[in-house]
């Protein structure tokens, strides 16, 4: 199943042949029209289906189209287990558009050649009967009156007995270059698992692989744990943006430069004017995305300079210059955090932050347009940042200030849609979000901002939540609004080989706030299936614990982050305020609260049960009321006018942290 487009013959087989194996005669008219194969059942189709299953099937799904056999194919597919006809439906949905290479396949197999043991404690015949084109059993090959020849024989006496073929010539015998995308990935996934690798062997391979993989657009993910060990998948990469850079105009710090086009077939430019205002990067990009030591290096050739630390601090201070000339106070706090929180870290794997890009190119300025009285063409010109990163993956970062929202200093709903129409073309072009998705795939979305300390060992998940006219009414279920210390996070701790913690506990955490389990939202719809506050809660929870399973490879060795906090935040608009009552005072009839009194407060712990998952009890947890509790998620909701005070005051108790280090 090598090409890229299975015949639909195939599929056809494979979706007569999987009923035929699981369904009795009598009832697999019945089956195919639950499967939307026939509408309706005759008389003669019992007779028709026991003279033979197969041909019954396959006789009714010849006319029907590609669509229409992958809408079956999905039918069946929930009735029953069928693994040929499930490798078909991917090969032509989720594998049809983007595949490996042979070159890929190969320098794969030639990475697994150097692994001492290929499955170790896993059978051989097991993990080869993955995508072995032959099923391979033991059964007979040590039969000296059995001369027939077999691939399981062949490997039997020339791998196992004798070292006669290599790994990599193994895996070909077995048709790992002709195999289905779906079961080569199977192969590496499995190659992968922490039943067969774990440790150090496991992060050094899947690190190999995806270095050969990265070229075809696909990389081996973390994508849960499993006893605390990583399980990897093979996913295809963010498909970045169509196309490669072709002109990469730059650190602009005058008049906007002139171009023509030199070749138009070539997309050759030429800049006639102003060309001393800016900068060109006119080598090819590598593939591996634009670093700063690539940068540094184009800009040592270019002025000819005799090292290349003095070429660093000359580029550096021209794009310092480029980033000061735009008057942008937001832009050069970006610009000069960037570079000295990441460029210790990162070295000369630092991607280059590239300032004042050219992404668009008008000949008119746009005061000459309103003076010719021509339309406006282009709502943004320049990027205030580009990073280009491996995989045609480009992020762009916008500073948006009062001129992006604003006309004449009043909030304008027009300038607002043109940049929000603005960042959905870019996005449409293929320039992405930092996205997450839930360990079993229930949830998925973009995390709004990751906050980190300086030393890498607390992160905040923040979610950003922009209201008008609502208050924000937090309860206790006791009525209090008395401060608590005590919150849950997420723990990563690495140590010793293997994770000691790497989940929710709880923690004693300052600043000390009112802890409230309910919410309540003018305006929030009282029949509503969830109310929005946990709604949105229970997703920044998912993705924080989303965030620290992609995350979880960092932490083994070599790396130097073992230990590192997650914390769920939501920051907020409306005013924030606790209810103090008596609970006796609550109408169960009317629905009513009388004699409350109301605080507004910059800051509170939410406390509730907001994760679907079960956490494994016995039978003392629940006389000791410990479901509930070990089910619960603190998230912090933070006044957005507080927001730098409760980052100042933010801390983890040494006594606290203590037990997790």
């Amino acid at each position: 199943m090598r090409t890229s487009k299975v015949a639909n013959d195939t599929l056809r087989d494979r979706i007569a042949e999987g009923i035929a194996a699981n369904v009795k005669a009598y009832n697999v008219p019945a089956i195919c029209m639950r499967a939307g194969i026939q509408e309706s059942v005759e008389p003669s189709d019992a007779d028709e289906a026991f003279r033979s299953r197969r041909v019954y099937v396959k006789n009714r799904l010849v006319q029907l189209d590609q669509p229409a056999l992958l809408r079956i194919a999905a039918a069946v597919l929930e009735e029953f287990d069928i693994p040929n006809l499930a490798e078909v439906v991917s090969e032509l949905t989720v594998h049809a558009a983007h595949r490996i290479t042979e070159i890929t396949r190969r320098d794969i197999l030639k990475v697994l050649n150097r692994c001492e043991t290929l499955f170790n404690d896993v059978d051989l015949f097991e993990g080869l009967n993955i995508f072995s084109s032959e099923h391979l059993s033991y059964d007979g090959i040590d039969n000296d009156l059995n001369f027939l020849p077999s691939l399981a024989k062949d490997i039997a006496q020339h791998y196992i007995r004798n070292p006669d073929y290599s790994t990599e010539e193994i895996l070909i015998r077995c048709g790992a270059l002709t195999c289905s995308q779906t079961s080569f990935f199977a192969l590496l996934e499995k190659l992968l698992h922490p039943v067969v690798r774990r440790g150090e062997e496991q992060v050094d391979l899947a690190t190999q692989l995806n270095a050969v993989l990265r070229p075809d657009g696909f990389r081996a993910v973390v994508i849960g744990a499993q006893s605390m060990h990583p399980i990897y998948a093979v996913q295809r990469i963010g498909a970045g943006v169509a196309g490669t850079v072709k002109n990469l105009i730059f650190a602009s710090v005058g008049p906007k430069p002139e171009l023509v086009l030199r070749d138009a077939v070539s997309n050759d430019i030429e800049i006639t004017k102003h060309a001393d205002m800016c900068l060109v990067f006119d080598r090819p990009l590598p593939t591996s995305g634009l670093a700063w030591l690539d940068m540094a290096q184009w800009w040592q050739e270019r002025q000819g300079l005799a090292e290349l630390k003095s070429a660093r601090q000359s580029l550096g201070e021209r794009l310092k210059r480029s980033v000061e000339l735009s008057h942008s106070p937001g832009e050069y706090a970006i610009f000069r955090t960037y570079h000295e929180v990441f460029g210790p870290k990162l070295g000369d794997r630092l991607p280059a932050l590239i300032p004042q890009v050219y992404l668009h190119y008008d000949p008119f300025t746009q005061a000459e347009r309103v003076q010719l009285g021509k339309d406006r063409v282009l709502v943004r010109q320049r990027m205030d940042f580009l990073m280009l990163l491996d995989g045609h993956v480009r992020i762009v970062i916008e500073v948006d200030g009062l001129q992006h929202y604003a006309e004449g200093g009043r909030a304008s709903p027009a300038q607002y849609a043109r940049m929000v129409e603005e960042d959905r073309r870019l996005r449409l072009q293929g320039y992405a979000e930092h996205a997450w998705r839930s360990q079993d795939d229930t949830q998925a979305g973009f995390i709004d901002l990751v906050l980190q300390n300086q030393y890498d060992t607390a992160v905040m998940v923040v979610e950003c939540k922009r209201v008008r006219d609502a208050d924000w009414l937090f309860l206790s279920s006791t009525g209090t609004a008395r401060s608590r210390a005590h919150c849950k996070g997420w723990v990563s701790h690495y140590r010793e080989e293997s994770f000691k913690f790497f989940g929710w506990e709880d923690f004693t955490v300052d600043p000390q706030t009112p802890e409230a389990s309910f919410c309540v939202i003018r305006g929030q719809d009282a029949n509503g299936r969830r109310p929005m506050l946990e709604r949105v809660a229970s997703e920044v929870v998912a993705s924080t614990e989303a965030l620290a399973l992609q995350e979880k490879a960092l932490h083994v060795p070599p790396s130097s982050r073992p230990f590192r906090l997650y914390f769920n935040v939501i920051v907020t608009t409306a005013p924030l305020l606790v209810a103090q009552f008596e609970p006796a005072s609550i109408s169960l009839t009317e629905g009513t609260l009388d004699g409350a009194s109301f605080t507004v407060v910059p800051f509170l712990r939410f406390r509730k049960q907001l994760l679907d998952a079960f956490m494994p009890a016995d039978l003392l947890d629940y006389q000791n009321d410990a479901v509930g509790g070990s089910r619960e998620s603190t998230v912090f909701i933070v006044n957005a006018e507080h927001l730098a005070d409760f980052l100042q005051e933010f801390e983890v108790s040494e006594q606290s942290a203590r037990k997790f280090i």
